[in-house]
C-alpha cells in the first residue's frame, strides 16, 4: 500500500490482482486500467497493471487503485510480435470497459471479456490518462 499526499489530504492506493480472459481463455499480453468513475463522484487515483498469461497484479510493476466506483479498461493482444510497431501482436478486441465497485483495501478481481460484450457494450466515459 502506498500513501500519496495531494490537495491537502492523503490518498491511499490498494493493490488489486486477478485473472483476465477473453471468451474464457487467458489474455496473453495486455494492460488493465482502473479509472475512478467520476460519474459516481469518485475522485481517486488511477491504477494500472500489465497482463501476462492471463494474470495481472498492480504490485508487480503497476500502480494500485484507490477503490470505490471504478471504470475498468482492458486491452489485450495475442502476444505474437509482428514488427516493431506491434511488439505485442494483434489486438484480440477493441479496448473494453466496464463499471465495477472495488473495496478500499487489497483485493482480487477476475475479468472475462466476451466477444458479445465487446460488440454491443458502448464505452463508458471516464476522465483520466
Amino acid at each position: 500500500m502506498t500513501m500519496l499526499a495531494g490537495c491537502g489530504k492523503d490518498m491511499r492506493r490498494f493493490d488489486v490482482s486477478g485473472k483476465v480472459s477473453f471468451n474464457g481463455k487467458p489474455i496473453p499480453v495486455g494492460r488493465i486500467y482502473f479509472d475512478p468513475d467520476v460519474s459516481k463522484q469518485n475522485k481517486g487515483l488511477q491504477g494500472t497493471a500489465v497482463i501476462k498469461d492471463g494474470f495481472y497484479d498492480t504490485s508487480k510493476g503497476g500502480k494500485g487503485m484507490t477503490g470505490g466506483p471504478m471504470v475498468v479498461r482492458i486491452e489485450g493482444s495475442d502476444g505474437v510480435g509482428k514488427d516493431p510497431e506491434r511488439p505485442n501482436g494483434e489486438p484480440l478486441f477493441p479496448s473494453y470497459q466496464e463499471q465495477t465497485e472495488l473495496p478500499k483495501e487489497k483485493t482480487t478481481k477476475d475479468f472475462n471479456v466476451t466477444e458479445a460484450a465487446v460488440k454491443v457494450k458502448p464505452p463508458v466515459k471516464s476522465v483520466g490518462p
